[in-house]
């Protein structure tokens, strides 16, 4: 049972791996206008979903798997905050996300500078998860 645990949870972080590429991808959408940069938005509105849950997957298979091992206050405390922080900053891309693909004209280069901070506040607490996640020993 713990291994399959092991593989779903291994599994969902590779899935959340898209959160460090969406800084850079989400640069070059700039570029884009009309068509082709709605259909980029939407693709990344679905996929940030497809995350968010994917998240819920990850706290529900850490959470057994850090019930099997003795980790330090300090570690779980980071770990529970760096989620919530992820949870967070992706939910509050998609209102921008939602408005640039309703074609608010004006707003489109405040709603993308948006989606970028968040994006970018994203990948660097999925990056120190990661971090702390391959090293607990970092914290304790």
């Amino acid at each position: 049972m713990a291994m399959f645990v092991y593989f779903l949870h291994l599994l969902g972080a590779i899935v959340m791996g898209y959160y460090l590429l969406l800084p850079f991808v989400i640069g070059k959408v700039s570029a884009l206008a009309g068509e082709s940069r709605k259909g980029f938005i939407s693709a990344f509105r679905s996929l940030n979903t497809i995350a968010q849950f994917v998240l819920i997957v990850q706290l529900l298979t850490g959470g057994y798997l850090m019930s099997l091992r003795d980790y330090s206050v300090a570690w779980m405390t980071a770990t529970i905050v760096l989620i919530i922080l992820i949870g967070a900053f992706s939910g509050m891309m998609g209102r921008p996300m939602k408005r640039l693909l309703s074609a608010a004209g004006d707003s489109d280069a405040s709603d993308l500078n948006r989606i970028r901070l968040f994006s970018i506040l994203v990948a660097i607490s999925y990056l120190l998860i990661v971090i702390i996640m391959f090293d607990p020993s970092l914290l304790g």
